[in-house]
């Protein structure tokens, strides 16, 4: 668990991903709560995607810009074949990258939770009134994971 370390920056972002390609054991890694911005995610995913018996990212309340790295982190969510839970709480999405995502966790194999908490917001980044497609992809992601919950 490295949750709430104040992680942040390219140099972290870049040493975690080392890790992830090197622990061949690492079933879960918890970052939530850190300062790891877009930059750092886009480090990230490469190490997410290549750690081979990885279930579980936890990627809550870091920076709130998810924007450019959501349709990367949509293949490895789609691709991955251990990955089980992704928790992107707190994580700034824009409708396209929320599209991507829910696609993908529909797509996989494994995924049994992704959690993005919010409804995906404009351009922006504030609250207002929900979006009719933001609020219809959150519906379709809870039913999803509803249907692959009784499944399992």
């Amino acid at each position: 668990r490295l949750d709430s370390n104040a992680i942040d920056g390219a140099g972290a972002a870049a040493s975690l991903t080392s890790l992830l390609r090197n622990a061949r054991r690492l079933r879960g890694i918890e970052l939530g709560g850190n300062r790891i911005n877009g930059d750092g995610f886009r480090q990230l995913i490469p190490g997410i995607a290549s750690a081979p018996v990885l279930e579980s990212v936890g990627l809550a309340y870091n920076s709130k810009y998810l924007v450019s790295s959501a349709n990367a982190l949509a293949a490895v969510v789609r691709d991955h074949p251990t990955l089980r839970r992704v928790d992107l709480r707190g994580a700034y999405v824009e409708s396209a990258g929320a599209e991507s995502l829910v696609s993908a966790f529909e797509a996989s194999e494994s995924m049994a939770v992704l959690d993005l908490e919010a409804l995906p917001r404009g351009k922006d980044g504030r609250r207002g009134p929900v979006p009719v497609e933001g609020a219809e992809l959150m519906v379709r992601l809870q039913r999803l994971a509803a249907q692959r919950l009784v499944a399992a």
